[in-house]
């Protein structure tokens, strides 16, 4: 077994790209090269076990998150590598970063007897949950399970990375600007949870849950306590289906081992002390325009 070591993150400005998984914010990396310094983490191995996968990414929750918390629930054999420094970023072999050359990248079976390397969040996500057993059985379900996932994941919680990320850059509350629209997307969310049932015997996990538990996480680390609840109160099936996923052992574990910073942003800790003296005229005014209480 491999033996863990303890990384000491840092991140630049110049991978909010990779931070956010899309091709379209890699023009920002023009941005500064500010470092931020993280607390140490480890490198999570089960590498004696068959099959092992790689997971390979920043010392940050981010695009990362949704498959740690797949790959922790499962058991399955993987490494959870993060890139906890520039300079391990700057020195990670060619190809480490895949086709795209940026994080996160999965490598590991291919599902069909081989072994593969994939970049790309949402495509390691749908590979990951056929892979681990995460998907629904029928066409239909599958592709409910999509629309869960696509909304969580671009109109919840990339709103409050990207948020995060142009707050820092800008120094315009970008992040309290989109607050407003959080209620309703919240609601849509809740509404396509609502019509697929709550989790149990009837509806098994598949991955779209766990997307909808990282957007309950992600609120209850930005927002106080008082206002995280205000803002989740509307969304009860939401809020029970991730208490239910937190029961389960492997998600638990992923938790405990969860990376401090819901981004790379070096200024995050400073952006969420300010969204947090702000939340009160975000919420009022996400309340007034929505209808949210």
């Amino acid at each position: 077994m491999n033996k863990p070591k303890t990384l000491y993150p840092g991140m630049t400005a110049v991978h909010l790209g990779c931070m956010l998984g899309s091709p379209r914010h890699l023009a920002l990396r023009r941005c500064g090269a500010a470092i931020s310094r993280f607390a140490g983490r480890r490198v999570c191995s089960t590498m004696d076990q068959p099959e092992p996968i790689t997971l390979r990414y920043f010392a940050c929750q981010g695009r990362g998150q949704i498959l740690r918390y797949m790959l922790f629930d499962s058991g399955r054999p993987f490494t959870d590598e993060i890139i906890g420094s520039e300079a391990e970023y700057n020195a990670l072999p060619p190809g480490a970063m895949g086709i795209c050359n940026y994080l996160p990248v999965y490598e590991g079976p291919d599902g069909s007897g081989g072994t593969m390397q994939l970049g790309q969040s949402k495509a390691i996500t749908y590979h990951v949950a056929m892979l681990l057993g995460y998907t629904p059985a029928t066409a239909r379900e599958s592709a409910k399970a999509s629309e869960v996932f696509c909304l969580a994941s671009e109109d919840v919680y990339s709103a409050i990375l990207l948020g995060i990320w142009q707050t820092h850059m800008t120094g315009n509350p970008a992040l309290v600007a989109a607050i407003p629209k959080m209620r309703q997307r919240l609601g849509n969310l809740e509404t396509m949870l609502g019509a697929r049932g709550a989790l149990g015997a009837s509806r098994p996990v598949d991955f779209s849950d766990f997307a909808a538990l990282f957007a309950v996480d992600l609120i209850e680390q930005l927002f106080t306590p008082p206002a995280a609840a205000s803002v989740l109160e509307p969304v009860p099936t939401v809020r029970g289906n991730a208490a239910l996923l937190r029961q389960r052992s492997g998600v638990q574990a992923a938790l405990e081992r969860r990376c401090e910073r819901m981004t790379g942003c070096p200024g995050e800790p400073e952006v969420v002390a300010a969204f947090r003296e702000m939340e009160e005229k975000a919420l009022e005014g996400a309340a007034g325009e929505y209808g949210g209480s």
